[in-house]
């Protein structure tokens, strides 16, 4: 869906480290809920068949593949941010694959960005399964892990969204109401990205993308925000956009998670102290 706008087109990037099935669902939630003019470039390097499907969308401008394995959220997202330079946009979307997105979550979060200079870094609100009394819902997760392969998994997962937020009458409807009653709410100062957020390509340049010496993933986020803090951009989050994140799905199975995490850690303590 494209409006008219003030804004030009945007770029969203899309990283993925397997978990084809959330990387669908992502996507395609993008693709039908966007409504600023787009181009979509996704970053993989697992071949689990990502890039082949990737190639039949039209939507998705450009894939790459890499067939060695990057060490970490911070590499794959630089090589999504090295895309998005290439394209120029300004304004650009970085979302990790387990993010799904209501209708017109964009316009909002857009609006603010382009009326504040200094803001570098836009969060929407983020919900997560976790959040939500849900019956079995460890079964219906399994569930999705298994429909690995079915090419109806979008709709699975759709269906498993709108019934998570059902007393709500759906996704859709429960992001229309918590819009509607945070329009008023000002901009919140976060220090972190976590898995999606908007940003200002020119704020990027500022600060050189992530910090690579983060391996796996954890404290990259925190470690970009801060540094555009010192170079004088704001990271924010903005009440009146939302996602719905599906929350350790992308590092579930990663070998040495905590140890890499650990490192990680230590490496910002010392970084910046």
């Amino acid at each position: 869906m494209i409006v008219d706008h003030k804004l030009d087109e945007i770029t969203i990037c899309v990283t993925t480290h397997g978990k084809i099935n959330y990387s669908k669902a992502c996507i395609y939630s993008l693709i039908h809920n966007t409504i600023h003019p787009f181009k979509l470039i996704l970053c993989s390097d697992v071949n689990d068949g990502t890039k082949e499907w990737a190639d039949q969308i039209p939507e998705i401008h450009h894939c790459e593949y890499s067939p060695t394995p990057y060490k970490g959220a911070a590499q794959a997202r630089n090589a999504n941010i090295k895309i998005a330079n290439e394209i120029g946009n300004e304004f650009c979307v970085l979302s990790d694959n387990d993010n799904m997105v209501p209708k017109a979550w964009d316009k909002h979060i857009f609006d603010i960005m382009d009326e504040q200079p200094d803001i570098g870094l836009a969060m929407p609100m983020v919900l997560d399964m976790t959040w939500l009394s849900i019956p079995r819902l460890s079964d219906k997760i399994s569930f999705i892990k298994q429909r690995k392969n079915d090419n109806n998994h979008f709709h699975t997962m759709k269906n498993i969204i709108d019934e998570a937020y059902q007393e709500y009458g759906g996704f859709d409807t429960y992001a229309d109401k918590m819009i509607a009653d945070n329009l008023d709410v000002p901009l919140q100062s976060f220090s972190n990205t976590w898995s999606f957020y908007t940003f200002r390509l020119s704020a990027m340049h500022a600060v050189g993308g992530y910090d690579e010496e983060f391996v796996g993933a954890a404290w990259e986020d925190i470690d970009l925000a801060r540094r555009l803090n010192k170079a004088g951009y704001r990271s924010v989050i903005c009440c009146q956009s939302l996602i719905h994140h599906w929350m350790n799905t992308t590092r579930s199975g990663e070998p040495n998670a905590v140890a890499k995490e650990t490192q990680n850690k230590e490496y910002y303590r010392q970084k910046w102290t």
